[in-house]
């Protein structure tokens, strides 16, 4: 949030629009994860069974009206001080888009920073748990990651630098390794083909849809030795070129 758009969000009750956004994001998550009867058969879509299409559009309507206020207070940021306006990524849309129409550009921040926030919020902090979790199960591991830590970082700082990530190529290991396992989104981006098209001599119609089943392929046995377990070293061996 401090990078995107320049926020901090309030762990209190006092927080406003960044505790709404926090309980947005929340909302947003849930409904993602809940199986649309419409978008398998559309012709039930007038039914809106559930509930649920009246509550993402409600949730979108919400998170749209709060960006929009934060557009507005980095545009009369700008207004004030455009020297010193640009310290958030929200902040570097502003001159980019300027050869565009206002209300086009205003779409284009307002989309890009919230789908920033979206895609990094919760991936990010499933990532975490995961690693922390079989951390904790392979207390050899752990281990290994604090000594490294002593060596290279010290006890005088409580946070990393990115200076300090080439050297920790343990820690590293354990995120590949947390990813490859437990990928915070198991199925891939939808992707739709716009276009009819040949893959691999199979005919793909226009409008088809793509998914890929990620954890599918990170726990291929063709790929992967004893995909199920969590082994550090395969990063640091036979997989170590991999990023």
């Amino acid at each position: 949030m401090r990078i995107i758009v320049g926020k901090r969000i309030s762990s209190s009750s006092e927080g406003g629009e960044t505790m709404k956004c926090r309980e947005l994001l929340e909302d947003f998550f849930e409904m993602a994860d809940k199986f649309v009867i419409s978008d398998t058969l559309p012709f039930l879509k007038w039914l809106n069974i559930g509930g649920y299409e009246k509550s993402m559009k409600k949730i979108a309507k919400e998170l749209d009206r709060i960006v929009e206020g934060w557009l507005r207070e980095h545009k009369c940021k700008r207004g004030e001080d455009e020297a010193n306006s640009e310290e958030d990524f929200m902040g570097v849309m502003l001159p980019i888009r300027r050869d565009a129409e206002e209300h086009v550009a205003d779409t284009i921040s307002k989309a890009t920073s919230l789908a920033l926030i979206l895609t990094a919020e919760d991936t990010t902090s499933i990532t975490m748990t995961w690693a922390l979790s079989l951390l904790l199960n392979n207390r050899d591991a752990l281990n290994k990651v604090q000594q490294e830590l002593n060596i290279y970082v010290g006890n005088n700082r409580l946070l990393l630098k990115e200076s300090d990530i080439k050297n920790l190529v343990y820690l590293q290991s354990v995120i590949k390794e947390t990813l490859r396992l437990y990928p915070a989104a198991s199925l891939s981006v939808m992707h739709e083909s716009i276009e009819d098209c040949t893959v691999n001599g199979y005919h793909v119609s226009t409008g088809t849809w793509l998914i890929i089943n990620l954890q599918k392929i990170h726990r291929d046995p063709f790929i992967w030795k004893n995909p199920f377990e969590f082994r550090l070293e395969r990063f640091m061996t036979t997989h170590k070129t991999l990023m």
